[in-house]
């Protein structure tokens, strides 16, 4: 129970997140991967070395067409006897069934869990001790703790007006999530999804929508520098493409982040896979988007770089402003595709 008197104030806004609050994640949904092949079969099929995830470890992948293009890209937890892979839900059902193509002859299972898992997200200072109560050991980012078939992921921290903000996803079967969210809601406050998708734009990692398949290849939306391409590994579908970009080019593309100052009632018009604008010519696109809490628009953009010379980048006809990616990027004369 809470020890939280009724009359006491939670804190709201920015503080609530950073002190403790969690959210129900309809926008995200997760498949299994099982069987005694099923780490052989991720490790030829998606981008990054799923090999090298450490038991209870937790990474990143990417699903390419065999041009090099991302279909799909995943969250991945690492279970007993396979993977979960975690995807936004708009794209959830094409890319088990993707996945599914190329199993053929192998010992493994793709199961789109679809409605019969739920996603909730966890954040701040007061968020291990709520998770701890639905019977986990609270992992650190990188790793993940399973509860039967509940698991607890420990994402990086991401920083929030210069402080740091723990983040957690927890996912298991609907019932569960349903008692999950109340007994969570008796130490942390509710936050909306949005909070989640904006404190993922602030982490700079890429996420594939069902808006954005096939749009790019990892480079372009800086996939290989959060960890999201193995260049030592093996063949998957796309690898010449991605080896040659990586080593063979100039990359013309990049991610950066930026934000709206003001927030457009068209919400598809900076949704993911709305244009980016340099005068009159598109020269880009949004690769994900969030409302901020302070207000605006948080936004990661993917656009021809040399169009930053063009003329004031805009979206939804709002020149968009410069923010900070968590890590550096590339300086592009001396980028190697």
């Amino acid at each position: 129970m809470t020890n939280e008197s009724p009359t006491t104030a939670r804190p709201t806004g920015l503080a609530a997140v950073a002190s403790g609050s969690f959210a129900l994640l309809p926008h995200w949904g997760c498949l299994d991967a099982e069987g005694p092949e099923a780490e052989a079969f991720l490790q030829a099929q998606l981008t990054s070395d799923v090999a090298a995830i450490a038991p209870e470890g937790v990474g990143i992948g990417g699903h390419c067409t065999p041009k090099g293009r991302l279909y799909s890209t995943f969250l991945l937890a690492r279970a007993a006897d396979g993977f979960r892979l975690f995807t936004g839900r708009d794209n959830l059902a094409d890319a088990a069934r993707r996945l599914s193509m190329y199993v053929l002859r192998a010992k493994v299972r793709i199961h789109d869990r679809g409605d019969a898992v739920s996603v909730l997200g966890a954040y701040g200072h007061a968020a291990p001790e709520a998770i701890a109560e639905l019977g986990f050991e609270t992992p650190a980012a990188g790793r993940v703790a399973w509860n039967g078939e509940a698991c607890v992921l420990g994402l990086p921290p991401v920083s929030v007006a210069g402080q740091p903000v723990a983040r957690w996803i927890l996912a298991g079967p609907a019932g569960w999530a349903t008692d999950a969210a109340a007994r969570l809601g008796q130490r942390l406050a509710p936050a909306p999804a949005e909070v989640d998708r904006w404190l993922e734009v602030l982490s700079g990692v890429p996420r594939v929508t069902a808006a954005t398949r096939e749009a790019w290849v990892p480079q372009m939306i800086n996939y290989e520098l959060v960890g999201g391409v193995g260049f030592r590994k093996g063949c998957y579908p796309g690898q010449e493409v991605v080896a040659r970009t990586q080593y063979l080019g100039k990359l013309k593309r990049r991610m950066f982040a930026a934000r709206l100052a003001s927030r457009p009632a068209d919400e598809a018009a900076w949704a993911p896979g709305a244009p980016v604008h340099a005068g009159e010519s598109e020269v880009g696109s949004v690769v994900l988007s969030a409302p901020d809490p302070e207000g605006g628009v948080a936004l990661l953009v993917e656009y021809r770089m040399q169009a930053a010379g063009d003329g004031a980048l805009q979206v939804a006809g709002e020149p968009l402003e410069p923010a900070e990616l968590p890590y550096p990027v590339p300086d592009p004369a001396a980028s190697a595709g």
